[in-house]
C-alpha cells in the first residue's frame, strides 16, 4: 500500500469534481467539521473549558454550513475559477431553463426556474411549519 501523495495523473472522480448534490452533502459535512474545529481552536486560544462544546459551536455551524453546502452545489464555481485565473464558462445565457426535473435542483439563473424553486420551497416550509404547529 503506497502512501505517496497523488500525482497529476491521479484526479478526483467526476462525481466529486462536478457540482452535484453528492458533493454538496460532502461539503456540508466538511462545514460542520470546520465549524467544530474553528470553535475548538478559538476556545483553546482563549483558555475556555471545555474546549469541545456543541452549544458554543452551534452559531458557527449555522453560519458556515449553508455556505459550504452552496459551494458544494456549485453556486460559486464561476467566481472560484475567475479568482484562480482558470478559464470561466461563458455567460451567454443560452443554456438556461429546465430541460428535466433534475434542473430544478441545480444552480440556475433562469427567472422561471428560480420562481418555481421559490414557490416549492415556500410550500415545503409552510407544510413543515404546519406540522410543527
Amino acid at each position: 500500500m503506497s502512501t505517496a501523495a497523488p500525482t497529476a495523473g491521479h484526479r478526483l472522480p467526476p462525481l466529486m469534481r462536478s457540482p452535484s448534490l453528492f458533493r454538496a452533502l460532502e461539503f456540508t459535512a466538511l462545514g460542520v467539521g470546520f465549524s467544530f474545529g474553528l470553535s475548538a481552536l478559538l476556545r483553546w486560544a482563549y483558555h475556555l473549558h471545555p474546549v469541545l462544546n456543541a452549544a458554543a459551536a452551534a452559531p458557527i455551524i449555522l453560519l458556515a454550513t449553508p455556505l459550504f453546502f452552496l459551494v458544494g452545489l456549485g453556486a460559486f464555481d464561476y467566481w472560484f475559477y475567475w479568482a484562480a485565473g482558470k478559464p470561466t464558462r461563458p455567460e451567454d445565457h443560452s443554456s438556461h431553463g429546465a430541460r428535466s426535473w433534475k434542473d430544478y435542483f441545480r444552480v440556475n439563473t433562469d427567472h422561471k426556474v428560480i420562481g418555481t424553486q421559490y414557490v416549492v420551497t415556500s410550500f415545503f416550509f409552510l407544510f413543515v411549519g404546519g406540522l410543527l404547529a
